[in-house]
């Protein structure tokens, strides 16, 4: 009796599934320092000077993709997508005509460039020398989009001033219909929290993460639903109170940024991005622009308030951080960007007009 006493016991406790969730990871920010040196964060491995001859001029450049022996960027004012060779010389440009309003993110899947247009609620599609393909209508007023498979696209709604924003779909627009509506933020916080980012989704050592800025939290995606936590940010004794949105009464937005800003908080994000290694991403902090830089693998941070170019012209970024950083890739591997205006006189053009300068690098913390 004994002996089936213990098998019976060994069935019910030794079988229990092993398949745990792993817990979740904390993104601590830690001492935010400012006036960081360049050099002490990155090292360069390549220098474009782009040759934008008979083609438009970036304005703010939102995003740099990197497809075979070409990148292209997406900018913003104006409204362009512009291919380049990695030496710098630009070969097209699109720029959007009377049926697209506004480009607010594009993505590439299967030799096709997916372009967002949120205003008259479509997508556009287009090959990579920017011949149009198709199109089609969605039924959402969105703000970034990630192709996840041939018929499949995760779309982000934003919190604009329609309802039912703050939340996170994905929608067959084959068979046009959504498969899954998977988060919403909370009321008040669709009200007061302003995305400033047109990408919200990441690609992490080939998972799928979408980011959702108000939480301070990395979700994994998977093609039919949001599966879990995977990171989360913990802005230490600069984070929002729990309740904080909850008892939130504000008149308008711009209220409530003056009033967290005020305080201190670290609350804002504008940018994340990621690559196999590092997780990147800037923020509101004391009233200036912060950053961290967080190494995946050894779970630590390296934050700061501005960055100290060193290596070009003795100069702070100032509101240049938001813009430096352009995209994270691959295995330690990033793309930045300084427009002309920042060399002034010290980039070699040859008598031509100014250029700006993207550059390939690796992160060094």
């Amino acid at each position: 009796m004994k002996k089936i006493l213990l098998i019976l016991l060994v069935f019910v406790f030794g079988c229990k599934s092993t398949d745990k969730k792993s817990p979740k990871i904390s993104i601590g920010i830690g001492e935010v320092k400012e006036n960081v040196d360049l050099s002490k964060i990155i090292e360069i491995n390549q220098e474009i000077f782009i040759k934008h001859s008979v083609f438009e001029r970036f304005g703010d450049v939102k995003k740099a993709f990197l497809l075979n022996d070409f990148i292209y960027l997406h900018t913003e004012f104006p409204n362009t997508i512009t291919k380049l060779t990695r030496e710098g010389q630009v070969i097209n440009q699109f720029i959007p005509d009377f049926q697209i309003t506004e480009i607010t993110s594009i993505d590439f899947f299967d030799s096709l460039i997916y372009v967002l247009d949120r205003e008259s609620m479509e997508v556009h599609l287009f090959d990579y020398e920017f011949k149009r393909k198709d199109q089609f209508k969605i039924p959402y007023f969105a703000q970034s989009l990630k192709v996840i498979s041939a018929d499949k696209i995760a779309f982000f709604l934003g919190n604009e001033i329609m309802e039912n924003k703050g939340r996170l779909v994905i929608y067959n627009y084959k068979d046009k219909k959504p498969i899954a509506d998977l988060l919403e933020i909370s009321k008040n916080q669709k009200r007061y929290f302003n995305f400033l980012t047109n990408y919200h989704f990441l690609l992490i050592r080939n998972n799928l993460y979408f980011w959702n800025s108000p939480q301070n939290a990395i979700f994994k995606l998977s093609e039919n639903g949001l599966l879990d936590i995977d990171y989360e940010i913990d802005y230490g004794k600069k984070s929002l109170p729990k309740d904080f949105y909850e008892k939130a009464d504000y008149d308008n937005p711009f209220e409530f940024l003056q009033d967290v800003r005020a305080k201190e908080y670290a609350h804002r994000h504008f940018k994340m991005l990621a690559n196999n290694d590092y997780l990147l991403f800037n923020f509101d902090y004391d009233s200036a622009f912060g950053t961290t830089i967080f190494n995946i693998e050894n779970q630590t941070s390296t934050s700061f308030k501005n960055i100290f170019d060193d290596i070009w012209t003795n100069k702070p970024f100032e509101e240049l951080m938001l813009s430096f950083f352009l995209e994270l890739y691959g295995n330690n591997l990033f793309i930045g960007f300084l427009p002309y205006e920042f060399f002034e006189d010290s980039c070699p053009s040859d008598g031509e007009e100014p250029c700006d300068m993207l550059f390939i690098g690796k992160i060094k913390t």
